[in-house]
């Protein structure tokens, strides 16, 4: 893969997954003399500029002369894998730096046995799905291995995260308690002291 005239350019890349496809956008802020490698899987190819393609078998090459504010949109297949009950989005970038952000599909949660690659990624969520991403992303090769959740997992997900819960809350009530009663027995013991003073002093 390269990349040319893109030194100094601020890019932002969005990967969104549904089911097996991934709808892309990467947006450059200027651009001159552009070489964009793209997988020959495209389909539904949006450029906000005048521009060129040369399909070859496996990757596609995209051209722009010069354009601000570029906007490069397409969909493809090509970026994620499956293993059995586990699927792998896999993103070897071609820009020096870049922000990255990935979605994952609705209902997917990350597979921790593999995680995230690189492991600095934020994770996050916007209510519906998994959000991972990189500010700044300045490596060859990014991996995320996530999963689905049917409905027994997720009842099942749900209850661990409530005996969790619950199990935080009982010891933190109970170290509480300690506190307190150990507060009232120091309370008790210094009006004994004082008690034990005074009847001294009459005596």
């Amino acid at each position: 893969m390269f990349l040319v005239g893109v030194n100094g350019i601020e890019i932002s890349e969005s990967y969104e997954i549904v089911n097996s496809k991934v709808f892309v956008e990467i947006r450059f802020d200027n651009v001159n003399n552009l070489e964009l490698v793209i997988p020959s899987s495209y389909e539904n190819l949006e450029v906000s500029s005048e521009y060129s393609i040369v399909d070859y078998e496996i990757e596609s090459v995209l051209f722009v002369d010069s354009a601000r504010d570029l906007s490069i949109k397409y969909i493809s297949g090509s970026f994620v894998d499956r293993s059995g009950d586990k699927y792998f989005f896999v993103l070897r970038d071609q820009f020096e730096v870049s922000d990255i952000k990935v979605y994952l599909p609705e209902g997917a949660v990350i597979d921790y046995n593999l995680g995230v690659f690189p492991n600095n990624g934020k994770i996050g969520s916007d209510g519906r799905r998994v959000i991972v991403e990189w500010d700044n992303f300045g490596g060859d090769e990014i991996l995320i291995s996530y999963e689905f959740l049917d409905n027994d997992r997720i009842f099942y997900y749900i209850i661990g995260l409530l005996v969790i819960l619950f199990v935080g809350f009982y010891f933190y009530n109970k170290k509480k308690t300690k506190r307190v009663e150990k507060k009232k027995d120091h309370g008790k013991k210094e009006e004994e002291k004082e008690v034990n003073e005074s009847v001294e002093k009459e005596l």
